[in-house]
């Protein structure tokens, strides 16, 4: 008996997080193996240490050249998401990529949509820029040194390469100068979102998409008081544009004295009219800590953040990074109960202030100066009981089923 190709479709489909099985589909007959290898190959990862691009390039290319006859079927065509990796993290001698084999990996791939470039060193040459961009949905950049180059250099570069709709920068490397001659840069038209986890990014980068364009979307980590400014300034310049806004406090406050704490005040939503979704994301910290500056400026910013939020706010997520090495569930447990007395307060009163507000998330995670991972769930136990306090404070918002409790931060930090 023939099984129809629309069933086996689906029972392939169904496979898709078993990678032996799927090769086994591929090899039964055409018609599974076209469904299979768009399952294998939908997203891949390549370590330049282990195998160098060219090859890696070559051997994808040359099934774009594959004749129907031919048991290679253009698996290129399958790949939408790609990893280029290297082992080094924040190694100077780690492996290079240029222009050309970005430019060459976007024609061996037509329909790729998104490409992750991790700790590799990149060399940009403006001469080398190809004039038709390959359009893709998102490009992240994270631990890669941008060779002798700077933010306004790097985003030209990627416009004429691939126009990202989507750019995400985590630990990037580059020249902190900006370029004298820097105008509007073509790329600030097609981004729609924008994450930046980059210490002392320049203003003039931000700049770069309040001059207008597409940006809908910003997710900003600050490390040092010149990134507040920054992205104060650019709220106020273009604040109006964005419809969701998430700011990492967590390792700026954990840093910086108090005294910087004027720096946060410039920090306001007031222009943001188009705002729908808000996320603060700040540090926690247990006894015997709990008692010093850095717990009340965080609650305090958080506070006065969400008072400067426009009225149409319908998302609120509050993310709170555990710190310290605590020796039971009290020592996180009593100074959050005594923050929902004084600094937590404007939380309760949270629904009757904002009847446009749909939902509240609240989400745990650990703080990575604990030696923990974001990925480290928080103890269930810890959890347990800091979610019983939370909704008990929170009840009117509870019991008008807004509040939701979230399991770690990755979802919405990556």
């Amino acid at each position: 008996m023939q099984v129809p190709q629309e069933i086996a479709d689906c029972v392939i489909d169904e496979t898709v997080d078993d990678i032996l099985t799927l090769r086994h589909c591929s090899l039964v007959c055409r018609g599974w193996r076209s469904t299979a290898q768009h399952q294998l190959f939908n997203s891949i990862e390549v370590d330049v240490s282990q195998r160098p691009l060219p090859t890696f390039v070559e051997f994808f290319s040359s099934s774009l050249d594959a004749s129907d006859a031919d048991l290679r079927a253009p698996v290129s065509l399958y790949v939408r998401h790609l990893t280029v990796r290297s082992a080094g993290k924040n190694n100077p001698n780690a492996d290079i990529i240029t222009i050309d084999n970005l430019h060459e990996i976007l024609h061996c791939f037509p329909r790729l949509r998104t490409l992750t470039l991790e700790a590799l060193r990149i060399e940009l040459d403006a001469t080398q820029l190809p004039q038709n961009p390959h359009p893709l949905a998102r490009v992240s950049l994270k631990d890669v040194i941008v060779q002798d180059r700077t933010h306004d250099q790097l985003l030209r570069a990627l416009t004429a390469l691939c126009a990202p709709r989507a750019l995400h920068l985590s630990n990037v490397g580059l020249k902190t100068d900006t370029d004298p001659e820097a105008g509007p840069a073509a790329a600030s038209q097609t981004v729609e979102t924008l994450a930046l986890r980059v210490r002392a990014m320049p203003p003039s980068f931000l700049r770069m998409f309040a001059r207008g364009g597409a940006l809908r979307r910003l997710d900003v980590a600050c490390f040092v008081p010149g990134d507040v400014r920054a992205l104060a300034g650019f709220l106020e310049a273009a604040g109006g544009r964005l419809e969701h806004f998430a700011l990492d406090l967590s390792r700026f406050l954990a840093k910086v004295p108090t005294s910087y704490e004027e720096d946060l005040r410039r920090v306001a939503l007031d222009g943001c009219t188009s705002l729908r979704e808000l996320t603060l994301r700040i540090t926690f910290l247990a006894e015997p800590w709990a008692s010093l500056p850095f717990n009340g400026t965080g609650l305090d910013v958080a506070s006065r953040i969400l008072a400067s939020a426009p009225p149409t706010l319908r998302t609120l997520t509050v993310a709170l990074a555990l710190d310290g090495d605590a020796s039971s569930e009290d020592a996180f447990y009593r100074p959050l109960e005594e923050s929902f007395n004084t600094r937590l307060s404007w939380l309760k009163g949270l629904r009757a202030a904002r009847p446009e507000l749909r939902e509240l998330r609240w989400i745990w995670s650990y703080a990575r100066k604990v030696g923990k991972p974001r990925t480290t769930p928080v103890d269930p136990i810890l959890q347990a009981k800091l979610t019983k306090l939370v909704r008990e404070n929170l009840a009117e918002v509870d019991a008008k089923g807004i509040l939701r409790f979230v399991d770690g931060d990755e979802d919405i930090w990556g």
